[in-house]
Parts: C-alpha cells; sequence; structure tokens
C-alpha cells in the first residue's frame, strides 16, 4: 500500500533536480565583460613619481561591470611597475604599455616615463619623448603631446604634428613617426592652441651588422673608455 507513494515522491525529487541542472548562473558575476576601459589610456609619469589607473569593465552595451577582480601587469617593469591595486610607479625613462585584464578581457595603456630636467618650461608645450632614433625605413614611434601648466603639472593635450623633412622621417597629424629613409635626420614639432613645442631631433640611422642599440633605460653605468688616458665626450 505504501509503494505508491513512495514512487511519486521520487519523481518529484526527479524533476526538482531537472530544475535545478537546468537553470542559469546568476548573481553579481554573472553578466558577461565585453571590454575593459582603463584610465587615463596614456600617462607621462617622471620618474619616481606615481599615477593612480583605474579599470571600468563594461558590457558590449557599454554598462558598467562591478564586482570583478582586476589584474594589473607591465611589460617592461623596468620603465614603470604597477601595483595590484593599479598604481604605477615610473622607475626609469622609456615607454612601456601596462595591461589590465577582467574575465579574460584585457585593456591597456600606453605610458612615457621621462626625467625631470633642469629649466623645464612652464606654460609650454612638451614632446615625448624628446629624442628619437629610428633604426630604418618603416620603424615607427608615437609622439605625445604634453601641456606644463605654471606649477609644473604634465597634461597629454591634443596636437598637430610636423617635420622639417618628411622625404627623410615622416609625422601624422596625431604624431605617429615613421622613417622614410635610411638615413638622415628631421625636427618635428607640435603645436596645440597658440603654443608650439621646442623641436625633437628625430635620426634615422641604420646600425652596422652586429652593432645592437641600447635605449638610456638600459644603460647602468658610466662609460668605461677602451683607453683610460684617452679622453672622450659627447
Amino acid at each position: 500500500m505504501r509503494t505508491r507513494p513512495c514512487r511519486v515522491r521520487w519523481i518529484f525529487l526527479s524533476f526538482a533536480a531537472l530544475a535545478a541542472c537546468g537553470e542559469e548562473p546568476s548573481g553579481p558575476n554573472s553578466t558577461p565583460v565585453a571590454t575593459l576601459e582603463v584610465s587615463p589610456a596614456v600617462a607621462t609619469p617622471l620618474v619616481g613619481q606615481t599615477v593612480q589607473l583605474t579599470a571600468t569593465p563594461k558590457t558590449a552595451s557599454g554598462t558598467p561591470v562591478t564586482g570583478r577582480t582586476i589584474i594589473w601587469n607591465s611589460s617592461a617593469e623596468t620603465v614603470a611597475s604597477v601595483s595590484t591595486s593599479g598604481l604605477l610607479t615610473g622607475v626609469a625613462a622609456g615607454q612601456t604599455t601596462i595591461t589590465a585584464s577582467a574575465d579574460g578581457v584585457t585593456g591597456t595603456a600606453i605610458v612615457v616615463v621621462t626625467t625631470v630636467q633642469a629649466g623645464s618650461c612652464t606654460d609650454c608645450l612638451e614632446v615625448v619623448p624628446g629624442t628619437l632614433l629610428l633604426s630604418g625605413v618603416g620603424a615607427q614611434q608615437q609622439l605625445f603631446p604634453v601641456l606644463v601648466d605654471a606649477a609644473g603639472h604634465r597634461t597629454i593635450v591634443a596636437a598637430t604634428f610636423e617635420s622639417s623633412n618628411p622625404s627623410v622621417v615622416t609625422v601624422t597629424a596625431t604624431g605617429l613617426v615613421t622613417a622614410a629613409a635610411d638615413l638622415g635626420s628631421a625636427q618635428l614639432t607640435a603645436r596645440a592652441g597658440n603654443l608650439t613645442s621646442a623641436p625633437v631631433l628625430a635620426l634615422v640611422a641604420q646600425p652596422a651588422a652586429g652593432a645592437l642599440l641600447v635605449s638610456d633605460a638600459q644603460v647602468v653605468g658610466a662609460i668605461t673608455p677602451v683607453d683610460s688616458a684617452a679622453p672622450y665626450a659627447l
């Protein structure tokens, strides 16, 4: 007499289990992340200076998503480091890319670290980096226009660029520099409003076979001459 009720109870439990297996995940982490926006997108800290970066996960429609863990990484720790909270620190002059990731989606920020220069201008327009060495036709580098206010604060601004010698070095209006020849030089200037930057020297020189080019950030010691008695200078 009790067999039938037991069978009914087991059928009920089976349906409940199937319903639970078919449920969609829910909760604060169920919304898919489509993009990850890093701000500021371009930072120009001085050596030793810190900049707080933020990363905002967003849906495909652009709605911010909360409750995600952000993982930070620097492509060149010797140029700029970044903490687990997104605090950027300039280490040495150079350029690096900071990457933030969440749920397999990444966003990036470009970082150009510069050194403090004696007599640096105020209320002026600077270009970083201040010098360029391009190693042959097709070599490229991005320039960034920086507004320096009366207090010495630096801000990336919109500007236009010009080259004094486009047959050797071209530059787009947004500052992308490209070598158009294997040897030569050009002066590049930026303009923003009524401000014009000091010219930046762009040198194109193809290294000799076996030569190794290094950046200033890779130089870790003073010059050691082969002949200690021989004078040397720039």
